[in-house]
């Protein structure tokens, strides 16, 4: 009774069909988005830059980034210092062996690894603090040729490669301390365990970033229609995203072209459906040539600003 009900619940398919959508799931992702998730590359700003049409969604999305992680990061920075000047016995030997330099004992390397985390904290909180009171000041109209250039590219995400890199001293200190602290099986077993959970995290991640990617999920449109979505089940969703996702990986989508062609299909149809209400509830067929050309009055007007946005692209 109970392997029958399992079964409906599971609608029919098998669990190496799961396996083997899971497994096409995480293949998405490049092999350097295990370890740092894609949320962190230069890819996914460009595709935030490129999806957001309204500039005020653009500029409010990266003013929010940088102070959630001006929150994380001040809070990390206080548990570092506090480490470093705890009066525990263990923090006094690490800043007798780091005065002594003696670079033979785990000791000096947690006080040397401890330091530049801290280093690397406050340069994180520079760059983000920096990052946002310059972002925050520019115009919802000029958000996207700003943003868009090359130094806009690189200035909103280089807060995020520093985060990364203080999060990875930080992960780093902490397993050196694992190891002063608790006997050398129980850390190997314990720094593997964290390892493991740490990867599948960021793995995951990275591949539903991915996977929002490739679909073009960023954008205005849908992916479906509601009647497709409500048609299909959860595993059915996934799995027709998943092609949908391999086949733009394999084609090489840019997002640049991707969402710009997304903008000129909209304003076409919003084009169609303004020149027809202007023109009454039926366009006969010798009106025919006059509808195209209103379109592609129209449509010119609304592309105006995507066009000029060119300039500023990344080569």
């Amino acid at each position: 009774m109970g392997r029958t009900s399992g079964r409906f619940d599971r609608n029919g398919r098998s669990r190496s069909k799961d396996v083997a959508s899971w497994w096409s799931l995480m293949k998405l992702p490049e092999w350097s988005e295990y370890i740092v998730s894609v949320d962190n590359s230069p890819i996914w700003r460009r595709h935030i830059a490129w999806s957001c049409e309204n500039g005020t969604l653009l500029r409010d999305h990266m003013t929010q980034r940088f102070a959630s992680n001006m929150v994380f990061m001040s809070l990390l920075l206080s548990s570092e210092v506090g480490v470093l000047f705890s009066p525990s016995q263990p923090a006094d030997r690490m800043r007798a062996r780091l005065f002594s330099g003696d670079a033979n004992t785990y000791d000096f390397w947690a006080g040397l690894l401890l330091c530049i985390s801290i280093i690397a904290t406050l340069c994180t909180l520079v760059a983000t603090f920096t990052a946002w009171a310059i972002v925050s000041t520019i115009n919802a109209k000029n958000a996207h040729c700003i943003i868009r250039s090359s130094v806009g590219l690189y200035a909103t995400q280089l807060p995020s490669r520093l985060i990364v890199l203080a999060i990875y001293l930080f992960v780093s200190w902490i397993i050196v301390f694992i190891f002063i602290l608790v006997p050398r099986s129980i850390a190997i077993a314990l720094t593997a365990c964290a390892i493991t959970v740490f990867v599948h995290i960021v793995s995951v991640y990275s591949a539903l970033g991915r996977l929002v990617m490739y679909t073009g999920a960023m954008a205005d449109t849908q992916i479906f229609t509601d009647e497709e979505e409500d048609a299909m089940l959860p595993f059915e969703l996934q799995f027709t995203l998943l092609k949908m996702a391999h086949s733009a990986k394999h084609n090489g989508a840019d997002p640049q072209m991707h969402y710009r062609h997304s903008a000129r299909h909209r304003a076409t149809e919003e084009a169609r459906k303004s020149f027809r209400v202007e023109k009454g509830p039926s366009v006969v067929l010798g009106q025919q040539e006059d509808l195209e050309m209103g379109v592609a009055s129209y449509t010119s007007s609304k592309n105006t600003q995507d066009n000029n946005d060119l300039i500023f692209v990344e080569e």
